[in-house]
């Protein structure tokens, strides 16, 4: 039995690695330019809050303030989101309400049911008339004085229903480098990728997209932990074309602790999987005429981006092994471990090779690559768990902190950790007894991810400290 379900999990991967290869090696065509006769653009920037510091979201909305003029019209709308203290909302509030008259709307609602969807719903309802565009803004974001401009231009030069911009963080020059070259590679290896066939999904902030577009496919879903992802599926699925243009525009904030940052990819992973599951998405997904087999290979290989199958795997490698102890050598424990080893091994060298690309295409230093490298080890456990999660239906949504000062101790980040290094220390000293390459590699495996999750701790408080320094 335990056998024929490491063979499922191991098939399962097996898959979702097969179907990212493909997509990286869909032949690589320009995508067609079909600009769009649109007289009049009119973005409506919709900001969810959520106990924001109130300094850090009036930054980010003096950056629409300032931005410059063109052929274009824009409102902000800002919708805060259950914040219990007033002393936080209010602040913002004020600052709208001092901009020019009608430009900034400001709302605050106590029980707003949905999380963020919900929140962007109600924006949805607020938008002007006038709007033909809607973008999202994360509450840290500073953007670029021609980001709306050079939103208006794509929009009118690509035809593309929806545009992405890249996520860029800033003070991560320093010890934040390897940090925010591991989010990069998603942008690297399957967003740039999906423009070969307008593919590309939505990422949350610096979204552009089409308001007749969401509103025929019903608005924002709060039935997944990634309403972004569930929404650019989606539109693709109607079809609706969206495009990833490369170009930073903006800059947001980076986790300040590691049990923040496993929280934040334990629903990226979540919510990515759940949208695949989605009643009406999985079906055209999997076998609809509508994507094509290139969209589609595009698009799942965005959703299963952070899957990890490294749980179940390591689960099965701990017992067989201990089974050894206690019942002694057999055939069928001998493959059980040999098949969850191989499923261990591939996930990891999966996750680095992906890294490698990135940094070698960035021409980052030896210093930031193994940092990076550290992050994605530090972050297997989280992910593992978020896999499971999905598949049983489960799945928490939690704000990023953005507050340098509220952090987590570290003990309580990487109990999971410590039990794959305990567990992992075991299985090497019965591999190594019983001369199995295999196990004793993967068992190396399952104890990297406790002092790659050290290294990183220390890189975020040294990236903590530089925030601090300079907002």
């Amino acid at each position: 039995m335990a056998i024929s379900v490491m063979s499922i999990v191991l098939l399962l991967q097996l898959t979702v690695h097969a179907v990212q290869i493909l997509a990286l090696c869909l032949g690589r065509k320009p995508p067609d330019k079909k600009s769009a006769a649109i007289a009049d653009v009119f973005f409506s920037v919709h900001l969810a809050t959520r106990d924001e510091p109130p300094q850090l979201v009036i930054r980010t909305l003096e950056r629409f303030s300032g931005q410059l003029e063109g052929d274009f019209g824009y409102q902000v709308i800002v919708i805060d989101n259950n914040t219990a203290d007033p002393a936080v909302w209010r602040p913002v509030a004020q600052y709208c309400q001092q901009q020019r008259r009608g430009q900034f709307k400001f709302i605050h609602l106590d029980r707003l049911k949905g999380a963020k969807a919900g929140a962007l719903n109600l924006a949805l309802d607020c938008t002007s008339s006038k709007a033909t565009h809607i973008v999202t803004i994360d509450a840290d974001y500073l953007v670029e004085a021609d980001f709306l401009s050079h939103a208006a231009s794509e929009i009118r030069l690509s035809g593309a229903d929806y545009v992405q911009f890249p996520q860029s963080y800033r003070h991560a020059t320093g010890h934040g480098k390897g940090l925010s070259l591991e989010f990069a590679d998603y942008f690297y290896n399957y967003a740039r990728p999906s423009n070969w066939d307008d593919a590309m999904l939505l990422t949350g902030t610096l979204s552009v997209i089409s308001l007749k577009a969401v509103e025929s496919v019903g608005g924002w879903r709060s039935s997944t932990l990634t309403e972004d992802a569930e929404l650019g599926t989606r539109l693709c699925c109607h079809p609706y074309r969206g495009r990833f243009v490369d170009r930073p525009v903006g800059t947001g904030l980076m986790p300040f602790d590691l049990a923040t940052l496993q929280k934040q990819r334990a629903r990226w992973t979540s919510g990515n999987a759940q949208t695949i599951f989605q009643r009406d998405l999985l079906a055209p997904l999997l076998f609809g005429r509508l994507l094509g087999r290139r969209r589609r290979l595009l698009i799942l290989s965005q959703l299963t981006a952070w899957l990890q199958f490294t749980l179940v795997s390591s689960a099965a490698l701990i017992g067989a092994l201990l089974a050894f102890i206690g019942f002694g050598p057999s055939l069928a424990l001998t493959v059980l471990a040999s098949v969850a080893s191989v499923s261990i091994l591939l996930a990891f060298v999966a996750a680095i090779a992906r890294l490698v690309a990135v940094g070698g295409a960035r021409r980052v230093g030896a210093r930031a690559m193994l940092s990076a490298i550290a992050a994605r080890l530090a972050l297997l456990p989280a992910s593992g768990r978020a896999t499971v999660d999905a598949v049983a239906g489960a799945g928490t949504f939690h704000v990023t902190a953005k507050r340098p000062s509220a952090v987590v101790s570290l003990g309580p980040a990487v109990r999971d950790h410590c039990a794959l290094f305990v567990s992992g220390t075991v299985c090497m000293a019965v591999a190594i007894g019983l001369q199995l390459t295999l196990p004793a590699l993967a068992a190396l495996c399952l104890m990297a991810p406790l002092p790659a999750a050290v290294i990183t701790s220390a890189e975020l408080k040294r990236y903590r400290q530089a925030v601090l320094q300079h907002e």
